[in-house]
């Protein structure tokens, strides 16, 4: 209609209806920036406290009425009058127009609000006495076809809005056009330019998955109904239904909704839905009494049946871990079947106790698809073209499956990715010159695209294929190379410098792949984007090799690498298993299915001439790496406990500065003097003395490759810059890293241990407080901060970790509001700080002789990602410029015992002695005198000025301290 429009509604929104003030300063900000109109949804909250009563209304629409909000309005008749108020203000007949489904049994009570003269258009899909109502209407997963007759025409109408549902939201936006004046053109013209409504019955379709998966707001009983029905119209072979009940809510629904869930689909899983403050457990236990089962029965149940059977055969499954429950239903499903995840719709978070926890349905469900395709595509990949249409003699020159780096002559591999799918791209990868696409069978490629193509090769999985092709593009270059691929939870990247440089020493010119880069040679270094890069990156860099005459690639085998098929072409001699702990879960969802990954490196241990197994024996899985492959082939074990291994320590001294070790082998006793420090690092190195043992080495040369390792970047990396304790920066981010960490510190008999550590963002939650513990009971002082917090409040991520203590935020700031401590039973001092730089600065500040500081998690790494954003930040640098900061307050003479260090990356604060400055506005002199601050706006000078008015002021002159800002 050419009508500038606003909106208010739920959709990133505090509340559906904003409060009054929000409503009116909304209003008059679309009214300045040309808006003509506004649509609003008017809540019964909003109706009911207010917030709409000096909205002057023109047009008032019921869509229809059903159980919700009774923790508010208490009963149904409040309810209905609440939603009444919209419809009282419609008094004028000439501007006045009311709006209503009359298919809702209170659509005349509706009618009769307000002034009777006011003009009213119905609308309904079963009433065909309606004023607007649907000739005939088609559904489909993907779209709504509706013909629908209104007063003045007749207007068919396609739309991506999906259900019956929808059907009453078209009829209901067709009516306000109408009620408004648009021409029966502009109305279909504008209901089909909605691609969709976030969270309303939403579609997630990564491209391939034989099956539909939805995603929808509905968290009360009709709209559940509803939208079941919905589902089964569209001819869903099973319905798979998770959903969920808020806490501190209509605890009445609650039994009805699964009632409604069982009735109408064939599996059911019951999980949690902003819980808030109350147990999640208890939520379900109202659920599940909508079967008549409680969770104790539930748990009896499963004794015999995962998804026990109900008494109308269909099954039932409970978790409270919202995204386990996706998984779950995602994972079962097959094809035919439609999975709906229902009640969070557009919602991007979780509500659990007093925090805001990022969760998206939808993200959740893709990723879910992703990791479940990539399950498959491991398991079954087939290398067979099931078609090829062109041109198939063009020449192909090089192979990608990035189309930005396409050059002419190249085949480009539609691959998925978990971001973006290749088959998007094949018309940009044919305009730069690929001679040949490769495509998967189930995905629907544009014809436009197609056309442009010289030639098309159809497969059943273009990411199963990738690997087969790479290999054999560049000539299977592992089958030229002597490759280690070294496995395990810790102690990988170690490792795989150690055997390197035992290579190196045996004369053999070696290769590297791993967390810290790729090394074709001494002068060729790339950094590495994934611990195991991608199959086609592999094959590439291993050929790269071979033309450099290497002889030997010393390789980490990720979990994520070998589950996603990245190893699947590589020629392996060597697999060694270095230890096994909890980590990944967020990718792998259970310890089995990430054990299972690690063993995939095992399994092509097949050749007893050629190939050579390599095991810690004191890891509890060692049995399981032992076992795969060919039991014919050739076992080196290694241990420092057990004495029946083929290599292990006579013994050892540990230092700060390194380690001696005597260490037995099957070809005698060598003595080992190594830069490595710590007790875990001893495992590494007996891990690379059994490959050099493995391989043919001789001892003197697996002597001299490992001392010849002066270290590794990140790894127990010693920060000396002239002071009287040690400080450690380590890669340590899992619990077993942690603990052996410390452990290795502890046998350094320092006076104190001091260690900061955080945990990562959106990624395993569940070994937060288990690092919290471990480190508290191993540390005399540990400082918990942020690591890589990426879209996760940190301060939730802290949380979790505190609760490894049993305590929470709110605990820990009770506990230091008269110290900038909590002491814990066991001694240990607690600290907390969401500013990792301020973090480390604080631990050196404190550090003293004979002191070891502890810095875990990030090691080599050299940024922090936060939201979306990767800024550089170094572990190792932070500490050594803490440390010459550190050394120059003291030679200044400044106390730092309480020293306090900033809220940000500008700014220094110092503690200075109360007594030496005589009143506020010396300190503000001092502050903004003839210093120029290093952001010099006024903006800043203010912020700074009223944050230590209004801060430092009440908390600060407490005490006999003052803080002054140096630029």
């Amino acid at each position: 209609m050419g009508m500038r429009t606003g909106m208010l509604g739920t959709e990133e929104a505090q509340n559906t209806t904003p409060d009054a003030v929000a409503v009116q300063k909304l209003m008059a900000k679309m009214v300045h920036n040309g808006a003509k109109a506004v649509v609003m949804e008017a809540s019964s909250h909003g109706l009911a406290l207010g917030r709409c009563d000096e909205v002057d209304f023109d047009v008032a629409v019921f869509m229809n009425l059903t159980r919700d909000h009774f923790d508010f309005h208490r009963t149904e008749q409040e309810y209905r009058k609440s939603k009444a108020k919209l419809f009282s203000k419609m008094v004028d007949p000439k501007r006045h127009v009311k709006i209503v489904n009359i298919d809702d049994p209170n659509a005349k009570f509706f009618i009769a609000q307000g002034n009777r003269g006011v003009p009213v258009l119905t609308f309904a899909v079963e009433n065909k006495n309606a004023d607007i109502y649907p000739l005939k209407f088609e559904l489909s997963l993907t779209t709504t076809k509706v013909l629908i007759k209104t007063p003045n025409d007749v207007l068919q109408i396609s739309s991506r809005l999906i259900g019956r549902h929808n059907v009453y939201n078209i009829l209901a936006a067709a009516a306000v056009g109408i009620a408004v004046g648009a021409s029966g053109e502009e109305i279909a013209r504008g209901i089909e330019g909605v691609d969709g409504v976030s969270g309303r019955f939403e579609s997630i379709d990564v491209g391939r998955q034989p099956f539909g998966v939805i995603v929808d707001f509905a968290h009360t009983p009709d709209a559940l109904s509803k939208l079941l029905d919905t589902v089964r119209e569209l001819g869903a072979r099973r319905i798979i239904i998770v959903v969920g009940c808020a806490g501190e809510s209509d605890k009445g629904k609650r039994p009805i909704m699964t009632e409604l869930a069982v009735d109408k689909s064939e599996v059911v899983i019951l999980t949690s839905d902003n819980p808030k403050t109350e147990n999640p457990l208890n939520i379900l236990d109202d659920m599940l009494a909508g079967v008549g089962w409680t969770m104790h029965d539930y748990v009896h149940y499963c004794k015999n049946d995962y998804y026990p059977p109900l008494p109308n055969g269909h099954r039932l499954f409970v978790h409270d871990n919202r995204r386990v429950a996706v998984r779950a239903a995602i994972a079962m499903a097959e094809k035919g079947d439609i999975v709906v995840v229902a009640g969070r719709g557009h919602e991007d978070y979780q509500l659990q106790g007093h925090n805001k926890i990022h969760l998206d349905d939808r993200e959740e469900c893709r990723e879910a698809l992703h990791y479940i395709n990539k399950l498959h595509r491991a398991g079954k990949a087939n290398a067979t073209p099931i078609s090829i249409h062109g041109d198939t003699q063009v020449p192909i020159t090089g192979i990608q499956h990035n189309s930005k780096e396409i050059s002419p002559g190249d085949l480009f591999v539609c691959c998925f990715g978990s971001k973006t799918d290749g088959h998007l791209y094949i018309t940009e990868a044919c305009e730069k010159g690929a001679s040949a696409v490769v495509v998967t069978e189930v995905v629907n490629v544009e014809e436009e695209a197609l056309h442009c193509c010289r030639a098309l090769v159809i497969v059943e999985d273009t990411n199963s294929i990738l690997p087969r092709l790479a290999a054999s593009f560049f000539g299977h270059p592992s089958k030229r190379l002597s490759v280690v691929g070294i496995t395990g939870t810790n102690g990988k990247t170690t490792t795989t410098h150690l055997v390197k440089s035992v290579f190196e020493a045996m004369g053999s010119k070696s290769g590297m792949l791993g967390t810290l880069g790729y090394c074709i040679d001494e002068d060729n270094k790339l950094e590495a984007v994934n611990t195991t890069p991608d199959a086609l990156t592999i094959q590439r860099l291993m050929a790269e090799m071979a033309r450099n005459r290497a002889d030997a690639i010393v390789m980490e085998a990720s979990s994520h690498g070998l589950e996603l098929g990245r190893c699947d072409e590589i020629d392996f001699d060597v697999a060694v298993f270095t230890n096994l702990t909890r980590d990944h879960l967020d990718f792998h969802v259970t310890e089995e299915r990430y054990r299972e990954s690690k063993l995939k490196l095992f399994n092509k241990m097949l050749d007893p001439d050629k190939h050579r197994k390599v095991v810690n024996i004191d890891d509890p899985n060692a049995s399981y790496f032992i076992a795969r492959g060919n039991a014919d082939v050739p076992l080196v074990t290694f241990g420092m406990d057990s004495k029946n291994c083929d290599v292990r320590p006579l013994g050892l001294e540990i230092s700060l500065f390194g380690t001696k070790l005597s260490i037995s082998t099957p070809k005698g006793v060598v003595e080992i003097n190594s830069a490595l420090v710590g007790r875990y690092n001893v495992y590494n190195i007996l891990a690379a003395v059994s490959v050099g043992i493995a391989v043919g080495g001789q001892l003197e040369e697996i002597k001299r490759g490992i001392e010849g390792l002066a270290g590794v970047p990140g790894r127990c990396e010693l920060i000396d810059e002239g002071q009287n304790f040690g400080v450690i920066v380590d890669y340590a981010h899992t619990p077993d890293a942690l603990s052996r960490l410390l452990d290795a510190m502890r046998e350094l008999a320092p006076k104190r241990i001091i260690t900061v550590f955080g945990c990562g963002g959106q990624r395993d939650s569940g070994k937060r407080p288990l690092m919290t513990r471990i480190a508290t009971n191993k540390s005399d002082v540990v400082i918990l901060t942020s690591d890589n917090p990426r879209n996760e409040d940190p301060l939730n991520i802290l949380e979790g970790m505190l609760a490894g203590v049993g305590l929470t935020m709110q605990d820990y700031v009770q506990l230091t509001h008269d110290k900038n401590y909590a002491q814990l039973n066991n001694g240990c001092q607690l600290l907390v700080h969401d500013l990792r730089r301020v973090a480390l600065q604080a631990a050196i500040a404190m550090g003293k002789e004979g002191d070891i500081i502890v810095v875990a998690g990030k090691g080599h790494e050299t940024y922090q990602i936060e939201g979306e954003t990767r800024k550089f930040f170094d572990d190792r640098e932070e500490c050594r410029e803490a440390l010459r900061y550190v050394r120059e307050l003291k030679k200044a003479g400044i106390d730092i015992s309480e020293l306090s260090w900033g809220r940000g990356e500008e700014e220094r604060w110092v503690l200075v002695e109360k007594s030496k400055k005589k009143e506020w506005k010396q300190v503000k002199a001092n502050l903004f005198g003839d210093r120029k601050p290093r952001r010099d706006t006024k903006d800043h000078k203010n912020e700074v000025e009223k944050w230590l008015t209004n801060e430092l002021l009440k908390a600060c002159f407490k005490t006999r301290w003052i803080y002054v800002y140096i630029f």
